[in-house]
């Protein structure tokens, strides 16, 4: 990500106060090493920083609504965590179960989706 997008990650997450000084510094090294295309993880955020899932959330979905990052749904296995490997646009998407290769079983899908981020601006010129 270009310094000017990180600049304007960090106004934002001030602005909100969504995260401290400390873990500001470490969210925005770690978000700095994503470029447009990357998929970004929240659970990835969570272990780093050492904040609730409910923070990390805030603080992405803050930059989605600022244009930075798009919004997605993946479907996760709750046993043996793997993914399906689809990602969906929306919660509509999701069809009701998903077979797990890994365990050889349906999930219900709905019950065991994350929501996952892009990066879509990223600062850079094409």
């Amino acid at each position: 990500m270009s310094p000017d997008i990180l600049l304007r990650i960090r106004n934002l997450l001030v602005d909100k106060g969504i995260l401290d000084n400390e873990i500001l510094d470490k969210f925005v090294l770690k978000i700095k090493l994503y470029s447009k295309g990357k998929w970004l993880y929240p659970g990835t955020f969570k272990r780093h920083l050492g904040v609730s899932s409910q923070v990390i959330y805030n603080a992405l979905n803050l930059l989605n609504k600022d244009g930075i990052l798009d919004t997605y749904y993946e479907v996760y296995c709750p046993k043996c965590a793997k993914t399906s490997g689809e990602v969906y646009n929306t919660i509509s998407e999701i069809p009701e179960e998903v077979y797990c290769e890994i365990c050889n079983k349906d999930i219900v899908a709905i019950d065991s989706t994350i929501m996952i981020y892009k990066v879509v601006d990223d600062g850079n010129e094409e």
